[in-house]
């Protein structure tokens, strides 16, 4: 299926990265530390809990904060949700069939690196009979103070698969959305610093056997996002 994935704004792609131009002041970038003379991204980590009801699609938002899960799924902890996958998508999926995750980040903003755990249907089809399943494939909005700066799909993560079928598998991605931030500062929508208020919205691409179950807040599925983590191999670029 042809990508769609965009980064709102196709200008902010040529902009580069955040941190800037040669021969740009720096002193004048919201970002700007004095004491190291350098612009800073500070890091954070946060993880995913449930909200009004452990089933997410049917209730409020998740919300994240710095406290990692702490009890197990065998103590009933625990949330997740379902969602339809690329033809729900296509047709403008309601918020309340998507795994959607509300919060605030304060400070600098450069990169948000993803951990989702999820159930997935395998590749099988009436064509093939591979059962294992591949990358993880999903759509993905993230709304930054009111903008909407990220959009689209089939994106792919990093997965790494549950042992032997057993247990939800690890997808791993990153989004920069420094450089979309950037241009929305440069144009009045927003600011780089200060407290970013922030919706990431989730859904499974593919439906070949079923549907993707996300799944997070327990200590075997410790979901999350760290803001400012470094872009590698494990955590790669998407869109």
């Amino acid at each position: 299926m042809r990508r769609t994935a965009s980064v709102l704004l196709a200008g902010a792609l040529a902009l580069g990265a955040i941190a800037t131009t040669d021969g740009e002041d720096l002193t004048e970038h919201p970002c700007y530390d004095a004491e190291t003379d350098a612009l800073a991204y500070p890091a954070q980590q946060v993880w995913f809990h449930e909200s009004d009801a452990k089933l997410g699609n049917v209730a409020a938002p998740a919300t994240w904060d710095t406290s990692a899960p702490e009890a197990s799924v065998q103590a009933g902890a625990g949330a997740g949700t379902v969602t339809p996958g690329f033809a729900g998508l296509a047709a403008g999926t309601p918020a309340d069939q998507r795994a959607v995750f509300t919060g605030e980040f304060e400070g600098c903003l450069d990169t948000i690196l993803f951990d989702v755990y999820s159930f997935d249907p395998t590749n099988r089809t009436g064509t093939s009979g591979n059962a294992t399943p591949a990358n993880h494939n999903f759509g993905m909005t993230i709304t930054i103070d009111g903008n909407e700066v990220f959009s689209g799909g089939p994106l792919q993560a990093s997965t790494t698969l549950a042992n032997e079928g057993v247990g939800p598998n690890l997808n791993r991605f990153a989004v920069d959305v420094g450089t979309t931030l950037q241009l929305f500062s440069d144009l009045g929508f927003g600011t780089l610093d200060g407290t970013h208020e922030i919706t990431v919205e989730i859904q499974s691409w593919y439906v070949n056997t079923g549907h993707a179950v996300y799944v997070w807040d327990t200590t075997e599925v410790p979901s999350g996002m760290t803001f400012n983590g470094a872009v590698t191999e494990e955590y790669p670029t998407v869109g």
